[in-house]
């Protein structure tokens, strides 16, 4: 029986890490620079769209995203330090951070989501249910499981150059 060492290309780990953390770049880009971020927002808007209606946990949700999804540049950023340029981190709390944060987002998400619809909101038979949940796998689950085997592929690079 042949057995691997479980090593992946280098290649294929930057293939990974774009699809971990590039949807939540763009979600992030989106919260703050499209026609509706943050940036674009004045007082008169916030107060005629977001405050003044039922379910005001909206503008939260956008503050959230606008703050939390920079975990996505950053993944994107740390990934091409350790991958091109060979750079070990410096810290292995970041990715620890990088994981938590896309935990939050989606821990958040689920929150706003109950607040808004009750316990119906999950149902998936709902007509976004779809949209839902494909969202919560690409901006929460995704950077937090890229976020981990950034740790592991840094990890094991480190010990690497250590027996060497």
């Amino acid at each position: 029986m042949t057995t691997g060492n479980l090593k992946i290309s280098p290649w294929v780990f930057c293939l990974e890490m774009i699809l971990c953390f590039l949807p939540l770049s763009i979600g992030w880009l989106d919260f703050l620079f499209s026609g509706s971020g943050i940036t674009k927002l004045n007082l008169e808007d916030i107060h005629k769209y977001f405050i003044g209606v039922p379910d005001g946990i909206t503008l939260g949700m956008m503050i959230s995203g606008a703050i939390l999804g920079v975990v996505g540049p950053i993944g994107l950023t740390v990934a091409y330090r350790l991958i091109v340029l060979d750079r070990r981190l410096r810290s292995p709390g970041l990715p620890a951070a990088l994981m938590i944060g896309a935990l939050l987002y989606g821990a958040l998400t689920l929150a706003s989501r109950f607040a808004v619809g009750g316990s119906g909101a999950f149902d998936f038979n709902a007509v976004d249910a779809f949209d839902y949940w494909s969202g919560l796998l690409l901006l929460s689950l995704l950077p937090a499981l890229g976020a981990a085997h950034l740790l592991l592929f840094d990890l094991r690079r480190s010990k690497e150059t250590a027996i060497a």
